[in-house]
């Protein structure tokens, strides 16, 4: 599996209007450099906006939103990491409290209480999504070939 953080990212000005043209190949390739060949699986850490755009360019994609157990948890964490100021923690409290309530609009929430556990989840999403019917048409087809009578 392939992680892909927005900073990461290669391009750094994705013009999602133009993204919605591309195949997924090709949207794969320009932000990762890669060729979708070589990739399994992309997990982009996206804010709503971003994942709103890239479901509406890749209607296919599989959106998990990562929900801190509380409030208040979350301030902990924040705090614990002691990299931002008051106002900044301030400032993504507050924002996180808007994007929670988006929360109905990802395919999967996954509940981050332990990184272990939402690590386990996460791959058992990821491990789940492979199995759609639809991803698996190019090993099934070679067995229902094989059932053919010659």
């Amino acid at each position: 599996m392939w992680t892909i953080s927005s900073s990461a990212v290669r391009t750094s000005k994705i013009d999602w209007r133009a993204a919605s043209s591309w195949s997924l190949p090709r949207f794969l390739e320009i932000i990762t450099g890669r060729t979708a060949r070589r990739l399994k699986d992309l997990v982009l850490d996206i804010d709503v906006q971003g994942a709103r755009q890239l479901k509406v360019a890749i209607p296919q994609a599989i959106s998990i939103f990562v929900l801190p157990p509380s409030r208040d948890v979350l301030e902990q964490r924040l705090r614990s990491r002691s990299e931002d100021s008051e106002e900044v923690i301030q400032r993504r409290l507050l924002g996180a409290a808007a994007e929670v309530q988006n929360y109905t609009q990802y395919d999967f929430v996954l509940i981050n209480r332990d990184i272990e556990e939402a690590s386990a989840r996460l791959a058992t999403i990821v491990k789940a999504e492979r199995l759609r019917k639809a991803r698996m048409e190019e090993e099934v087809g070679p067995i229902l070939e094989s059932f053919k009578i010659h």
